[in-house]
């Protein structure tokens, strides 16, 4: 999914972000997480607004909490994990850039 190991789209069951629009269209922005610790996060949501502004934006907050000590692993695989991931992801970059 997404073209990324792991990763997951936590806002593609959220309702419209933009407010005042009542459209059935889903969020304008969305949130995606990927690597070692993307399953500790929730679903995104998005606070009810009842103004016409949020803090002056005319688009709601998109938020995801992270499960709070999720650590599936020890500090030196998470470490390893990390920089395998940075070594995919330099790999996806070349052949971007390459091709």
């Amino acid at each position: 999914m997404l073209g990324l190991p792991g990763a997951r789209i936590l806002s593609d069951e959220l309702g419209p972000t933009f407010i005042g629009f009542d459209g059935d269209t889903g969020a304008i922005d969305h949130l995606i997480v990927a690597g070692a610790n993307a399953e500790a996060f929730d679903k995104a949501s998005a606070p009810t607004v009842t103004a016409d502004a949020f803090h002056g934006s005319d688009h709601r907050p998109v938020v995801a909490r992270a499960e709070a000590g999720h650590d599936p692993t020890d500090p030196e695989e998470r470490i390893e994990d990390l920089l395998q991931e940075i070594d995919t992801r330099l790999n996806e970059l070349r052949t971007l850039i390459v091709d």
